[in-house]
């Protein structure tokens, strides 16, 4: 027919314009965790060079007589060990330019928009780069055995030496924790409880365990981290998605997970993270903002002795 149709701009379309909704969405923020278990350096920031030095010590190199001292002997004497680990600072950011033209015309302001996506870009950066130094340890586990008779598999060098042959477990959970406090004597985290970091896929699969079903509850409901899920096993269990595996190395098995005691990454600040907008430039039409950081990450103890050693990798070839 003839006369004017909205089907084509010419005869109808062009007498209403699109509208933008007053509503903008954005894509969903990672689960950022590993930072906040991270000890944030004393002493250290703007001035003080591009690294600090961490002293860490041993205990006494020779125990003490555990049979009392006669009266005509002298108390022995002893030692410690003094190490020195450093901790380097880099610099981090990224940034996003846009044109003035494009602040001008847009009826959204451009910097309050990517102002929020470099917000998301500065967390999920930097938690990768601590979750680098707590997956660093030089202590592996891997399920090993069935889900009816279990076994696990320790590597002290830096890298699982197995591969996995099931799913996790209670059983895993209760194997590093004896692990922990047992073999390396690494004290908890929060004085009680140890951590564990793991992604959704360990969770799901580790709740399915009917003991751990039975008595999974919070840990401390008045001083919860971000992210906890409950306490079981002294372990207080912590949910992330922005950089552990959903399986056990190169198998399908469920999943990745990083347990840890007191003290186990430190963060050295020259910086803290902030959002800086650009220098205009070609007389105010080449604008831009981002997000920069002067900061390191670095594992305290890089060892698998016991009393120093402190984190254990839950995963698999």
């Amino acid at each position: 027919m003839a006369g004017q149709l909205w089907l084509a701009s010419a005869t109808g379309g062009y007498l209403a314009n699109p509208r933008l909704s007053r509503s903008i969405r954005k894509e969903a923020s990672l689960m950022c965790k590993f930072r906040q278990f991270c000890r944030l350096e004393p002493g250290y920031g703007k001035g003080k060079g591009d690294q600090i030095l961490i002293d860490r010590f041993t205990v006494l190199q020779t125990a003490a007589s555990t049979t009392g001292i006669a009266e005509d002997k002298m108390i022995p004497e002893s030692n410690i060990i003094i190490q020195q680990v450093p901790c380097k600072v880099v610099e981090w950011g990224i940034g996003v330019p846009y044109t003035a033209k494009l602040a001008t015309l847009a009826e959204f302001d451009p910097q309050n928009l990517i102002t929020r996506a470099l917000r998301d870009s500065e967390a999920e950066t930097l938690d990768i780069a601590a979750a680098t130094q707590f997956r660093a340890t030089q202590v592996y586990a891997t399920p090993t055995g069935t889900s009816i008779s279990p076994s696990i598999t320790f590597a002290t060098g830096g890298v699982a030496t197995t591969a996995a042959t099931r799913n996790v477990m209670g059983f895993d959970i209760e194997e590093i924790v004896n692990y922990l406090r047992s073999t390396l004597k690494a004290p908890p985290y929060d004085g009680q409880n140890y951590i564990c970091i793991q992604p959704p896929e360990f969770y799901k699969t580790l709740v399915r365990d009917p003991d751990i079903r039975a008595d999974f509850r919070y840990g401390d409901p008045e001083r919860m981290f971000i992210g906890e899920l409950g306490k079981w096993c002294r372990t207080r269990f912590i949910e992330e998605n922005n950089t552990l595996s959903a399986t056990l190395g190169t198998t399908a098995y469920n999943a990745e997970a990083i347990i840890f005691g007191e003290d186990p990454v430190a963060e050295a600040v020259a910086l803290p993270a902030e959002v800086r907008s650009k220098v205009p430039t070609d007389y105010g039409r080449s604008q831009g903002v981002a997000w920069y950081a002067l900061l390191g990450f670095q594992i305290v103890w890089n060892t698998s002795a016991a009393r120093e050693c402190k984190i254990i990798r839950l995963t698999s070839t």
